[in-house]
């Protein structure tokens, strides 16, 4: 082997220091952080923790599952911690640390965005990520309400939460060539934060934050609107039909010649013995 060969196996050995793990490791990752995942399945997200140099043990890396409505399943994906972009950054050689986070709040004194500037030493100008309030505070369904509320983190450290939204955004700017397609878990918690739930037979479609309602049967009865107004003669309390029986169809007689205008103000008191009188029918009288 050349010189150069072994100068390029040394960077890799190098690269990949402390990210090859032992089987006793790999088995510890394997049911703490991908509990389910298919043989396949763990390999590849182990091995994209290789290629990133992060490790899941730090917490630098996370392996999660989601729903994949293109394949119609469950799939695992890998999403990073801030921690994470953070010892990236750092190991590029050429971070050179951030602003403070400024916030900027509503008329209403609610927090409407936070800015976060990260520096290069080979940049004149910082990387700026500005993150809207309303874009990625992670919300939940309150039952007595009924309407969205943060959840008990985002109301906690609502200014924490945003500005680790905000950071994310600018180290991904400043370092796109080490930190593409990388998010960390607090920027894609709203867009999981009620995974998209696997459609059922019964179900239907499923649709985003919306708990699918399962159909139930339902009895309708539906009482033309144009009958008149009729005081029945009081009748001995009769037996309601059973759910199952047959539907009896009614058939009202049409009046001969053609109908009077109804007069102005119609009342159980102005109703005389002249009215028209439907034929005596049990459904009639039960709903009547």
């Amino acid at each position: 082997m050349n010189g150069r060969a072994l100068s390029v196996a040394s960077a890799v050995s190098a690269e990949r220091e402390g990210f090859d793990f032992t089987a006793s490791q790999r088995q510890l990752i394997r049911d703490t952080f991908a509990n389910g995942a298919s043989d396949a399945e763990f390999e590849v997200l182990l091995e994209v923790a290789r290629a990133r140099r992060l490790n899941p043990l730090l917490r630098q890396i996370h392996f999660v599952q989601r729903w994949d409505s293109e394949k119609h399943r469950m799939v695992w994906s890998t999403q990073v911690s801030i921690d994470g972009l953070r010892a990236i950054a750092e190991r590029t050689g050429l971070y050179q640390g951030q602003d403070e986070p400024e916030f900027v709040d509503n008329p209403d004194g609610t927090i409407k965005l936070c800015k976060v500037r990260v520096w290069r030493r080979d940049w004149p100008r910082p990387a700026v990520g500005v993150a809207y309030w309303n874009e990625y505070v992670q919300t939940i369904r309150d039952k007595q309400t009924g309407k969205s509320r943060p959840t008990a983190m985002w109301a906690r450290m609502p200014h924490v939460m945003l500005a680790k939204c905000s950071e994310a955004l600018a180290l991904r700017k400043a370092f796109p060539e080490d930190m593409a397609g990388l998010y960390t878990v607090d920027e894609m918690a709203q867009a999981q934060r009620d995974p998209t739930p696997q459609p059922t037979r019964s179900q239907g479609p499923a649709t985003h934050g919306i708990a699918p309602i399962e159909p139930v049967a339902r009895t309708e009865f539906h009482i033309h609107a144009s009958l008149p107004a009729v005081a029945s003669q009081p009748e001995a309390p009769r037996e309601p039909p059973t759910r199952h029986g047959p539907v009896v169809k009614t058939v009202l007689a049409e009046p001969a010649g053609p109908p009077e205008a109804p007069p102005a103000a119609t009342n159980a008191s102005s109703i005389t013995a002249t009215s028209p009188t439907p034929r005596s029918d049990p459904w009639m009288d039960f709903f009547g």
